[in-house]
């Protein structure tokens, strides 16, 4: 007698063994996704808080308020892009929609001596 198959114990100890691989893996993977977006969110927040850096480098002698200490600015995501500091749309990685270039806002407050605050607010004018 020649029987070339597996066994239904070969067949579930393969079944079994393939469902821990994926019990291990697959929350592994899900987590290395999440922080993946995370960071790709955390260097689009950084964007564009550079993008209001060189506004505020660029605009800062033009702008009276810019120069005032304790005076607070409001830019938009929507003004940057105009003015060629930054491209748009800007996919928000953690929704996966688009950043409302309306809503998106950076409050710029200047500090003493060269120091400015920058805080970037999502739905800042919405």
């Amino acid at each position: 007698m020649n029987n070339k198959g597996f066994t239904l114990v070969e067949i579930l100890a393969v079944v079994v063994i393939l469902g821990v691989i994926a019990l291990i893996t697959v929350p592994v993977t899900l987590s290395i996704i999440d922080r993946s977006k995370q960071n790709m969110y955390d260097r689009q927040i950084s964007e564009i808080t550079e993008a209001a850096r060189m506004y505020v480098s660029e605009n800062s002698t033009k702008n009276v308020n810019l120069s005032t200490i304790g005076y607070s600015n409001v830019i938009t995501l929507q003004q940057l892009s105009d003015d060629g500091y930054i491209d748009l749309p800007i996919t928000n990685t953690l929704t996966n929609q688009d950043f409302d270039p309306d809503c998106l806002t950076v409050t710029i407050v200047k500090g003493a001596d060269t120091y400015y605050d920058y805080t970037v607010n999502i739905n800042g004018a919405c």
